[in-house]
């Protein structure tokens, strides 16, 4: 009995291992880790020094829209808008004014957060003399009637008490026509990495090198792996320790979408050109 119990202790380590070795969820040969929160984040905070940059990247990451309209992870969500977003494209034929409908409908909808802790973990970061970035995919510049939407995105994190603007002082904002021959270029402004036409790690090395400092660590934050491998890739190309957070935490916010209500917004938005809340929609609705 004793040597089936040792035989059976041996085989299930064995077999633990194996599956550590070949599940796609666990990467930590790149030292890719899929999470739904920051612990391992803030395990990592009292090793950070000044030659250390984390990187968030912001939508379905560090914020979400308030009614999860630009949700691309959460099932529910998606299911509702993606189909009322074609139904703009179809309708509307005019390129421009495609433009000023989602802008209206971006700067109307107020940000949340997806973890209510990290502005408390990022304050931890610098305290470490750290430096941050958000790497972001957007396209800088006028998009309809939003004149600045880097600066837009910068609003955006602030008024959720985010603000990565310290790291780099010495540069406020600037463009990276370098690193595509497509408009708008990427641009650097306040923290923040809009990567317009380029992947992240393009823009990522476009801003490292523009800006003449590589760190000896870095640690992302996406939720796209595609995203984390390619900056792993780029780490390990220069020797720079990796870690890289897989985050999926916005995947199961709430979704508390009412079809019906987000039908009669998305109409209004088309015939009235104005974004309109829900509870406004709602009484709209029973006129």
């Amino acid at each position: 009995m004793i040597a089936q119990s040792k035989y059976k202790k041996l085989f299930t380590y064995l077999f633990v291992s194996l599956t550590l070795l070949v599940t796609p969820a666990c990467l930590e040969r790149s030292n890719i880790h899929e999470v739904k929160g920051l612990i391992l984040l803030e395990q990592a905070i009292p090793s950070l020094d000044e030659n250390s940059l984390v990187i968030f990247d912001v939508d379905e990451t560090l914020i979400e829209a308030e009614n999860l309209w630009r949700s691309d992870v959460n099932k529910k969500a998606k299911s509702i808008w993606y189909p009322l977003y074609q139904k703009i494209h179809k309708t509307v034929s005019s390129r421009d004014k495609k433009r000023v409908l989602f802008s209206r409908m971006a700067m109307a909808l107020k940000p949340i957060l997806i973890d209510k802790n990290v502005p408390q973990i990022i304050d931890q970061i610098k305290k470490q003399d750290t430096k941050m970035l958000a790497l972001t995919k957007f396209f800088p510049g006028k998009f309809g009637d939003m004149e600045n939407s880097e600066e837009h995105r910068f609003q955006e994190l602030k008024k959720l008490g985010i603000d990565f603007s310290s790291s780099f002082p010495q540069y406020t904002s600037f463009e990276m026509p370098e690193l595509s021959d497509k408009k708008p270029a990427p641009v650097f402004h306040k923290g923040v990495i809009s990567t317009s036409h380029c992947t992240k790690g393009e823009a990522l090395v476009g801003f490292l090198n523009r800006i003449n400092w590589w760190p000896n660590r870095i640690i992302f934050i996406d939720d796209k792996i595609e995203n984390l491998k390619e900056v792993a890739q780029i780490a390990k190309e220069r020797n720079i320790n990796f870690l890289g957070l897989h985050y999926r935490a916005a995947e199961n916010l709430p979704c508390t979408v009412d079809q019906e209500v987000a039908e009669f917004q998305i109409n209004y938005l088309i015939e009235k050109e104005e974004w309109i809340s829900e509870d406004k929609a709602k009484e709209e609705m029973i006129k």
